[in-house]
C-alpha cells in the first residue's frame, strides 16, 4: 500500500476499514482500485477529515471544518459580532495559504465588507414590510445569509484562492440554496427575497440597489464551447435600482439591464433592456372550465 501512495497525487488519511478494502480490492482486482479510493475520500469528506495534497502543491491540505472555521471568524468580524482581525488572518495562514501580506490584504478587505454589509442591513430593512428587527434578518433571512457568504468568498476569489472561495460559495448553495459564483461582481446595498433557486453567473455584473426574488438565473446564453470560454464575459449586466422579480432568466455576456428596470415574472431575456423601462410578459388567457 506504501508504494500505492507514493505514486497518488493526492494521497488520503484512510480509516482501518477503509485500507482493508483497499488491499481487499488491490488482491481482487487492482482495476477497481480507484473506485475504493473515490468511496474512501467521499467517506472521509463527510466526516470533515484532510485530503492532503503532494509536496509540490502550494496547499498543505483542504479540510472543510478548517475552512468553515476560517468563514465563521471572518463572519464574525463583519457581522461586528467580534473585532478580531488578528485571529482571522492567524486562520487564514494555517488554513488558506502561509503568505502573510495576502492575509494582511484579506484582512483588510473585510474593513470594507463590513461596510457593505451593514448597507445590506439596512437595504433589506427598507425593502421588506416583513422585517421586525435587524437580528431577524441576520439570523433568519437566507438572502442575507447567502450575501455575507458571497462577500467574504468574493474576497479570496479576487486574491487568487479560488479554490477556497468556491469551497464557501458551495457551503452557501447548501445552506440557502442561492448559489452566487464567488467571481461575480455585486454592488452594495443588495436585496435578495426568499431566495431559492437564485443562480448568479461568475461574470455577472450587478449595479447598487438591485433586488432580487426567488428563482431567478443570471446565467450563460450557451456553454458549447466549454473551457475555451474562459475569461469571457458569459453572465448579464445589471444596472442600479433594478428589481427582477420570481422566475426571470437573463442569459448573456453582452444583454445589459440598464437602470431602474423592472422585470416582471417568468421573463426568458437575451437582449438589452435600456433604462426606466418595465418588462413584462403578455397577460395570458386563462381558462376557466366547470369540472365534470
Amino acid at each position: 500500500m506504501s508504494q500505492l501512495n507514493k505514486s497518488n497525487r493526492i494521497n488520503i488519511r484512510l480509516s482501518n476499514e477503509d485500507k482493508e478494502l483497499l488491499e481487499a480490492a488491490a488482491k481482487k482486482n487492482r482495476q477497481s482500485l480507484s473506485s475504493y479510493i473515490i468511496n474512501a475520500a467521499i467517506k472521509q469528506a463527510d466526516r470533515g477529515d484532510y485530503i492532503e495534497e503532494s509536496t509540490d502543491s502550494p496547499y498543505k491540505c483542504i479540510c472543510s471544518k478548517e475552512i468553515m472555521e476560517f468563514y465563521y471568524s471572518a463572519e464574525n468580524y463583519v457581522l461586528s459580532c467580534s473585532n478580531d482581525l488578528e485571529k482571522v488572518k492567524e486562520l487564514y495562514l494555517s488554513t488558506i495559504r502561509k503568505n502573510i501580506e495576502e492575509a494582511n490584504k484579506f484582512a483588510n478587505k473585510l474593513v470594507l465588507v463590513r461596510k457593505q454589509l451593514d448597507d445590506d442591513l439596512t437595504f433589506f430593512m427598507d425593502s421588506d414590510p416583513a422585517v421586525d428587527s435587524r437580528e431577524e434578518v441576520i439570523l433568519a433571512y437566507p438572502g442575507f445569509k447567502a450575501i455575507r457568504y458571497y462577500r467574504i468568498a468574493h474576497e479570496l476569489y479576487l486574491l487568487n484562492e479560488k479554490l477556497f472561495a468556491r469551497i464557501i460559495s458551495e457551503e452557501a448553495h447548501k445552506d440557502t440554496g442561492v448559489d452566487i459564483h464567488p467571481g461575480a461582481t455585486i454592488a452594495s446595498p443588495f436585496f435578495i427575497d426568499h431566495g431559492t433557486g437564485i443562480v448568479i453567473g461568475e461574470t455577472t455584473m450587478i449595479g447598487q440597489r438591485a433586488k432580487i426574488y426567488q428563482s431567478v438565473t443570471l446565467g450563460a446564453l450557451s456553454l458549447a464551447k466549454g473551457s475555451k470560454m474562459k475569461g469571457e464575459k458569459r453572465h448579464p449586466t445589471i444596472g442600479n435600482n433594478v428589481t427582477i422579480y420570481a422566475g426571470v432568466s437573463i442569459l448573456g455576456g453582452d444583454v445589459v439591464i440598464g437602470d431602474h428596470v423592472t422585470i416582471g415574472s417568468n421573463v426568458f431575456l437575451t437582449e438589452s433592456i435600456p433604462a426606466n423601462m418595465r418588462v413584462l410578459n403578455s397577460k395570458p388567457q386563462l381558462l376557466v372550465q366547470e369540472r365534470k
